[in-house]
């Protein structure tokens, strides 16, 4: 995902994360992108890119985007539930 700052944010997107500074954050800092299927892409940051920017919460989650629209900021589950935004990072 290369063209970020056009990002269209969907109402249930800006429901989960009422903070605009949270979702600015992770797009603009997003080192890891995995395809979640049906065309969508999950950002998210790394650890030591989170532990970097002085915050590792930011590494628990990821933004959701499908067809230049960002669907949702989603906590990284460990475990199976978290396991298709953790694999092929890429």
């Amino acid at each position: 995902m290369d063209d970020r700052t056009n990002l269209s944010i969907s109402r249930h997107a800006a429901r989960r994360c009422g903070r605009r500074d949270m979702i600015g954050q992770l797009l603009d800092h997003a080192d890891r992108e995995t395809h979640v299927g049906g065309g969508a892409v999950a950002l998210s940051i790394s650890r030591r890119a989170a532990a970097a920017m002085g915050n590792p919460r930011f590494a628990r989650y990821a933004a959701v985007i499908t067809e230049g629209t960002l669907v949702t900021i989603l906590p990284i589950h460990d475990g199976p539930a978290g396991r298709r935004y953790r694999r092929g990072v890429k």
